[in-house]
């Protein structure tokens, strides 16, 4: 389970597939992006001017695939697969809209009626799924780790630890597992030393992860 949600909680992209078995799933296969909610659930921003692809996703279970282990020729030996129903996100949802924004700068105006729709998923199952076919079931639900921080409180703390940092390294999110900051094009996950629950070491952590960045650019 500790793997699974390390997995999870370093990467901001995966495949986002239909769960029929066989090569049917790969009729709508695509990769987004995706960050974690307040309750530690994906995420996903998806875009596509036909509405009939935005009627397979809210209609049909979906998987989220993440690789895991890869070898040198690029030959997924397992991946971490979450199945359930995606919901779109509510429009009155602006802790979810906001922090999803930080992470890609991506507008949803209107979007329920749009082609830029941001969806949920909450799993309802989750695996590994082994190179020979092979499946190591997980709990979905303790999958999902709650942030200590509410929306406010990890707002002021960006603020703090962006001062600074320049735009194209700043901190985008932050939970009891460590700092999500840009690097390149993508993102980098930076974990604390441990779990904290505690909101002053969550903080303490996390602007001595700024201290640093600043520092080492200085």
């Amino acid at each position: 389970m500790r793997q699974a949600h390390a997995l999870l909680r370093s990467r901001f992209e995966a495949t986002l597939a239909m769960a029929t078995g066989g090569c049917a799933r790969y009729a709508f296969c695509v990769d987004v992006p995706y960050c974690l909610d307040r309750r530690g659930h994906p995420l996903l921003h998806y875009s596509s001017p036909n509405p009939h692809h935005h009627l397979i996703l809210t209609n049909t279970t979906m998987t989220l695939r993440l690789p895991h282990r890869v070898d040198a020729e690029g030959n997924e030996h397992s991946i971490l697969i979450l199945t359930g129903l995606l919901t779109l996100v509510d429009p009155g949802d602006h802790d979810s809209l906001d922090r999803h924004h930080r992470y890609f700068d991506v507008l949803m105006e209107h979007y329920p009626r749009g082609a830029n729709r941001l969806y949920r998923l909450i799993p309802e199952q989750a695996c590994f799924e082994l190179f020979s076919g092979q499946r190591i079931h997980l709990d979905a639900a303790a999958l999902a780790r709650r942030n200590p921080l509410n929306a406010r409180e990890e707002e002021q703390l960006l603020a703090l630890a962006n001062r600074n940092i320049q735009p194209e390294r700043r901190i985008a999110g932050v939970d009891g597992y460590g700092a999500d900051q840009k690097k390149g094009p993508g993102w980098a996950f930076l974990p604390f030393p441990g779990p904290l629950s505690d909101k002053a070491a969550i903080e303490a952590d996390t602007l001595a992860m700024a201290n640093r960045s600043a520092a080492s650019i200085s």
